[in-house]
């Protein structure tokens, strides 16, 4: 593990310049709009806006953003990627010369990228390269599963991966399971960083969890996006939650279209993350991760991945269940921890409703899950912890002049 120095960088005006100078260049920028956004944004929310500059994509209008300056950036081969030519990305960001435009500020400073584009984390590690500062990388997703790389590519990708991997000085990787595969893959160790929850979140009363929010109708609530398999995953659910009477009640950006009933119910999306948790603590009896099978594909991206949205909602004071394949990271956590959620690892109809009923009618049983869930969102996932650590190491690799 990572050895951390213990310092605080939420500084007065004088000390600023002891803190080194930030270049976040990446295809995820700080704002409030989308997943691996938000968890940089928590972590560099408290970081002297002087000493930090942000180059990547524009943030979305209606994103809340940090108060740093920000250099909209968009090469060629990220435009590529959104185009029907985007097999052709991957290799193109290894081919042209990637320039970000960026200037080098005097002092010490330590660049930071999240690997998910590679024409933006190659062009974070030739900024890092031309400058001798140091490289920090974050992983949330395996870099090649998720830009699709073809057979025909792979090699040439891999091999800039690779230098990348090995050049950088930190690699924060989201999960245990990632860790693993990206040091046998690139041939370098990194370090475990799970995903930053906001420490605004307060969990629910103790007594909420006693009784339903709607009679004797049991109300399960999602949070996120539907992308990466969620919509196949809810989608899948509905069945079992109109039979047993039940409720799942969508938080998104996104309006699930694919059903009309009592059983599903599009809530919207909130302003900011964190404005969701209390209406869903109001509204909801429990929250549900619904993972997708693999006939609905993710295989791969399940296998290292970490859902951010489950350090979450284990601090809501909320019974937490989590469905899916026994190969996603999120519930095979949820195997280990049988104390602090439902794992429904198996697509078989008769333990689910058996499930949903005893949810329903058995407040005990709710109430035992909340507390469970509740001694679960400390330790690797509070949010304190996982800011300074990130924090402490951006600290002490400082580099340059």
């Amino acid at each position: 593990m990572t050895e951390c120095i213990n310092i605080d960088v939420r500084r007065t005006p004088s000390s600023e310049d002891d803190v080194p100078f930030l270049y976040v260049i990446s295809s995820e920028v700080p704002h409030t709009r989308a997943a691996g956004s938000i968890v940089l944004h928590r972590m560099l929310k408290d970081w002297p806006p002087k000493r930090m500059t942000v180059c990547g994509p524009p943030p979305p209008e209606v994103a809340q953003t940090l108060d740093c300056n920000y250099v909209a950036w968009k090469p060629f081969a990220s435009r590529m990627q959104v185009s029907r030519f985007h097999t052709l990305a991957p290799p193109l960001s290894w081919i042209q010369p990637v320039r970000p435009p960026v200037e080098k500020q005097p002092g010490p400073g330590v660049v930071v990228t999240i690997m998910q584009a590679s024409v933006y984390y190659r062009g974070a590690a030739w900024f890092a390269r031309r400058h001798s500062l140091p490289l920090v990388l974050i992983v949330h997703d395996d870099p090649e599963k998720l830009e699709g790389v073809r057979p025909w590519n792979r090699p040439l990708v891999h091999a800039g991966n690779r230098r990348v991997y090995r050049f950088a000085s930190e690699r924060f990787c989201i999960s245990p399971e990632m860790e693993k595969s990206l040091r046998e893959r690139y041939g370098a160790p990194g370090s475990v960083l799970y995903p930053n929850r906001s420490p605004d979140i307060r969990s629910r009363s103790e007594s909420m969890n006693s009784a339903l929010r709607r009679g004797n109708r049991l109300t399960i609530g999602y949070a996120g996006s539907l992308v990466y398999g969620y919509r196949e995953g809810i989608e899948n659910l509905l069945p079992l939650f109109r039979d047993v009477g039940a409720t799942l009640r969508v938080y998104s950006i996104h309006e699930p279209k694919f059903a009309h009933g009592a059983e599903l119910e599009y809530a919207g999306a909130s302003a900011t993350p964190e404005a969701v948790w209390p209406q869903i603590q109001a509204e909801c009896d429990a929250v549900i991760l619904p993972y997708c099978g693999p006939e609905d594909g993710h295989v791969e991206l399940y296998r290292t991945h970490f859902p951010s949205k489950l350090t979450e909602y284990l601090a809501l004071g909320m019974p937490v269940i989590v469905s899916g394949p026994e190969y996603a990271t999120g519930v095979r956590w949820a195997a280990r921890n049988p104390k602090a959620c439902v794992c429904m690892e198996l697509a078989n109809p008769a333990e689910w409703r058996a499930m949903l009923v005893r949810l329903c009618n058995d407040s005990d049983w709710r109430l035992a899950l909340a507390s469970g869930a509740l001694s679960a969102a400390g330790g690797d996932f509070d949010p304190e912890t996982i800011r300074r650590k990130f924090q402490d190491r951006l600290m002490k690799l400082q580099g340059g002049s």
